[in-house]
């Protein structure tokens, strides 16, 4: 068994706001690599969005998130945005699900999230 303790995935005072509601509220946490770890909670807990702030579908309004080193959370100007910000509504996720079913098969995989991957 490894005895590294590094976390492979870090979250540290990850917040969200949609508007006036605050869904995610300073959640900190490490996965160590090989570790099974969950989110427990009532519905409206605010689990699902903290897998869509790892998975970068929504930005956070607050805190970090690391995965294996690499700062996922930088802000969206650093990753080409045009203004620093990226606006996630549920009507532009039904848009991309769109264009991902329309893109070729034989598109090539988006390449960071492969080298993510391939760390795991």
């Amino acid at each position: 068994m490894s005895t590294d303790t590094t976390p492979l995935l870090s979250a540290r005072e990850l917040s969200v706001r949609f508007g006036g509601v605050l869904a995610v509220n300073q959640v900190s946490f490490d996965v160590r690599r090989g570790e099974v770890f969950t989110l427990i909670g009532p519905n409206g807990a605010g689990k699902t969005t903290v897998f869509n702030l790892i998975s970068r579908i929504y930005t956070p309004t607050g805190g970090s998130i690391h995965f294996d080193g690499i700062e996922l959370t930088e802000p969206a100007a650093a990753r080409g945005g045009v203004d620093g910000r990226r606006t996630h509504l549920p009507e532009h996720r039904a848009v991309r699900a769109r264009q991902r079913a329309a893109e070729p098969a034989d598109r090539p995989p988006h390449a960071p999230s492969q080298r993510l991957l391939g760390r795991i």
